[in-house]
């Protein structure tokens, strides 16, 4: 399947804009915010290139930020919620999207987001690393 690159670029503005107007750029601890939602984003970009996945504003509106914390609560510490919290906004949406697509994929597109989701955990790990540094 050939890719989008039109609706992805759209799809990453709609997201990107999503996250300034979100989360606080201007409070004194922004460096922390801008840095890990940055990997993150990038990492989520990345993996969407495998998934073939494009997000959309109703997408995003439609998350449950409670069921997202729960989510990542093994990789993420609390009191960093709020600080990467559109980081792993990216990758729940991601893999939520693509998993409601899961049936009408081949056996191999499915093995390749496998793979896609055991990278995303372990970058998960990394991050929780970084963060208890």
């Amino acid at each position: 399947m050939k890719l989008d690159y039109k609706k992805k670029a759209e799809s990453y503005e709609n997201l990107s804009n999503y996250i300034k107007k979100h989360e606080n750029f201007n409070n004194t601890n922004s460096w922390g915010c801008h840095y890990y939602t940055n990997l993150f984003y990038k990492y989520a970009i990345k993996c969407s290139e495998i998934i073939k996945c494009y997000l959309q504003p109703t997408d995003i509106e439609h998350l449950n930020h409670q069921s997202i914390s729960e989510k990542f609560k093994e990789y993420i510490d609390p009191k960093f919620n709020t600080k990467i919290g559109a980081g792993y906004h990216t990758l729940f949406i991601l893999s939520r999207k693509f998993r409601y697509e899961q049936n009408k994929l081949s056996k191999q597109q499915r093995k390749d987001f496998e793979n896609t989701m055991k990278k995303m955990d372990e970058y998960l790990k990394t991050i929780k690393s970084k963060l208890n540094k």
